[in-house]
């Protein structure tokens, strides 16, 4: 993986990648839900989260569904 200018580029075999940003983001939702206040880095989390899903191809609809089950698996109501 080569970070650049911010960017994320994904090359190919790096795609081990997305499990850890999501765990990540997962983390941070949990501390939301256990303290009901967001993390401080939880909305960066989110950012290069759905950043990653782009980069691996994925659509917007996809980014939103999987923005939703974490929301969902972490306990906390997604917005609508």
């Amino acid at each position: 993986m080569r970070i650049d200018r911010g960017e994320l580029r994904i090359d190919q075999g790096e795609l081990r990648i997305e499990p850890l940003m999501r765990r990540a983001l997962a983390i941070a939702l949990e501390f939301e839900r256990r303290n009901g206040y967001e993390h401080p880095k939880q909305a960066m989390a989110s950012r290069n989260y759905e950043a990653m899903l782009r980069e691996l191809g994925r659509s917007d609809d996809e980014i939103e569904a999987a923005m939703r089950l974490l929301k969902q698996e972490a306990g906390l109501r997604p917005l609508i």
